[in-house]
């Protein structure tokens, strides 16, 4: 079986609101006006992609991600915990609306492969793997876990070679937390409280 992440983005396009799609690890792009029309381009291409044995193994995960703050997102998986998310998605929202705690994340937050920064909305039962999973090499995805009641806490994860990561040897690894795939978000906040610092994936991870 091959687990496959597709992000649904929504960004404003030449004065519209357009959608495009991107995964992992297989990489398939469609563009469109509406979710609706990437969705089934998305399933359409993928279909030319992979021939029909690789596709009836293909376990696909589906994720839309919307505008945050000037050139970030937040992303938020379509499951069977989406309300959950929301609720992290918009607390994050919350936080950002606070000029000091939207500049200290400006400052810390790091950037996908595109130049993008990506929060992924997460629920503490999420494994770090479904994370890894969704990142490409010289990625960097941001985490973020709601409450207590008005609370938002976020972190970074980050690919030894991401986009403008610097002094990556300085950085702790999962390892070093004493953390593997199957570690959950919460076990990571634990060790992470108050921390903003990326954290650097297993080499190979998502890959």
């Amino acid at each position: 079986m091959q687990d496959v992440h597709v992000i649904y983005r929504q960004s404003p396009s030449e004065g519209m609101i357009g959608w495009s799609t991107y995964s992992y690890p297989e990489s398939i792009y469609v563009g469109g006006l509406s979710l609706e029309h990437v969705r089934a381009g998305f399933l359409e291409a993928a279909r030319f992609h992979f021939d029909d044995d690789q596709l009836s193994r293909v376990t696909l995960f589906e994720h839309i991600e919307t505008p945050l703050v000037d050139g970030a997102y937040v992303r938020v998986a379509v499951d069977q915990r989406t309300y959950d998310r929301e609720v992290a998605a918009t607390a994050m929202r919350r936080s950002l609306a606070v000029d000091e705690q939207r500049h200290d994340f400006a400052q810390s937050a790091l950037v996908t492969a595109t130049g993008d920064a990506v929060v992924v909305a997460c629920t503490p039962t999420d494994r770090l793997g479904w994370l890894f999973d969704q990142m490409g090499p010289h990625d960097a995805l941001q985490i973020t876990v709601a409450g207590p009641g008005e609370l938002v806490w976020w972190s970074a994860i980050a690919d030894g070679d991401a986009v403008g990561l610097a002094h990556p040897a300085d950085m702790p690894s999962i390892a070093d937390l004493g953390l593997t795939g199957s570690s959950t978000v919460a076990d990571f906040v634990r060790l992470k409280t108050g921390d903003h610092r990326a954290v650097r994936v297993p080499a190979g991870a998502g890959r």
